[in-house]
């Protein structure tokens, strides 16, 4: 999702790139998220997706991805976006390098498709990108559990932080002598007495025609 600048309400606008969003739209976001979501291109995905569309047809025009399936057409070319923005193990550094260089990464990648389009092949026809799908996905799972540490991490660090006490209810020390009504709202939703577990049925339901009888079936 990228912010677009304030508008004369001094409201900021949001674009919410989804599946449902143009393929140059989602490809600039895909291609702004590898690069490390640089914040001073964290506007500019508008601006990128008109290149962007332009590479993802000619990746179709290499003839290897025939846009039969579009979901599958569109995941080969996110594939190759990963890879041309990967440092390290099974990417292409040279491409990653330049690209975070750029002013704009999404006009510099269209320019420089037909050479790329050599090295992918290459990688290709060595059978590196299931490879290169593993390690992206493992490093992406880590990452995802230093998130979760983290966010463990600045909770406990709020809990001991004395400033966690509700300001609107009145304490003494640690002790809550007075809740205010939001907090009193909150703790009554919480402590809710659980629901019967016997079904109770109104007085007249058997006359009211619910199917019963009132006698078990033999």
């Amino acid at each position: 999702m990228k912010a677009k600048p304030k508008t004369k309400t001094g409201k900021t606008q949001k674009t919410v790139v989804g599946e449902d969003s143009p393929v140059g739209l989602r490809a600039a976001a895909r291609l702004w998220i590898e690069l490390g979501r640089l914040d001073r291109h964290a506007r500019s995905l508008d601006q990128w997706s008109v290149d962007m569309q332009i590479c993802y047809d000619e990746f179709q025009s290499w003839g290897r991805y025939p846009e039969e399936n579009p979901r599958k057409a569109y995941s080969d070319f996110k594939w190759f976006l990963i890879w041309c923005c990967r440092q390290g193990a099974a990417g292409n550094g040279f491409t990653a390098e330049y690209l975070r260089a750029a002013n704009n990464p999404a006009a510099t990648l269209r320019k420089n498709m037909p050479v790329i389009q050599f090295y992918w092949e290459q990688f290709e026809d060595k059978d590196l990108l299931p490879m290169m799908k593993r390690l992206y996905e493992k490093e992406q799972q880590e990452c995802g559990d230093e998130e979760a540490i983290e966010d463990l991490r600045r909770f406990m660090e709020e809990l001991n932080d004395p400033d966690w006490r509700c300001p609107n209810c009145e304490w003494l020390g640690d002790k809550l002598v007075n809740p205010c009504r939001d907090c009193e709202e909150e703790w009554m939703m919480n402590h809710e007495p659980p629901e019967p577990t016997v079904l109770e049925l109104p007085e007249d339901a058997f006359d009211a025609g619910w199917g019963f009888t009132g006698e078990e079936s033999e």
